[in-house]
């Protein structure tokens, strides 16, 4: 979702121009699309962007940090984590936190995005557990990839914030 090709191709000025409210909003209020519409890396370092290309910028550099870690991982390195199951779950953490803002800003393009899910080893004895684990990361990889208006259904109906 977050490669050059959607950038060049779907996030184009064009596109955000002519179906929303995004670069107005990027420009002159950030903190409502971070804090409402749920777009992480809008602040970095209590510096929030306020053009397109350098939160490109950002994303672009998240997901080169996603895939250094999942090359560490893979090695068998953790860095500063204590297991691979904490590992995997930043690097899970993360990964979604862009799959969020990506579909979040082709919304804000007019572009609508379709998600398919597989599991290519369901079994009638799959175990309880494990499918209740599936179905909860199906739930909330669903609320946060929604919208209600402009704001985040995650945020807004399920993610405890003060």
């Amino acid at each position: 979702l977050g490669d050059g090709f959607v950038w060049d191709n779907l996030l184009t000025d064009e596109r955000l121009d002519e179906n929303g409210e995004f670069r107005r909003l990027l420009q002159e209020a950030p903190n409502i699309l971070q804090n409402s519409a749920c777009l992480g890396w809008i602040a970095e370092e209590d510096e929030l962007v306020d053009d397109v290309d350098e939160f490109g910028d950002r994303i672009q550099t998240v997901l080169e940090e996603i895939c250094e870690m999942t090359r560490d991982m893979t090695h068998g390195e953790y860095r500063e984590y204590n297991s691979r199951t904490a590992f995997r779950t930043k690097i899970l953490t993360e990964s979604l936190g862009v799959i969020g803002v990506m579909t979040r800003l082709l919304d804000f393009a007019g572009v609508d995005i379709l998600r398919i899910g597989q599991m290519p080893r369901f079994k009638n004895d799959f175990a309880d557990e494990k499918l209740s684990a599936i179905a909860k990361f199906v739930g909330i990889n669903s609320a946060i990839a929604s919208k209600y208006g402009m704001a985040s259904v995650f945020r807004q109906l399920f993610e405890d914030r003060e």
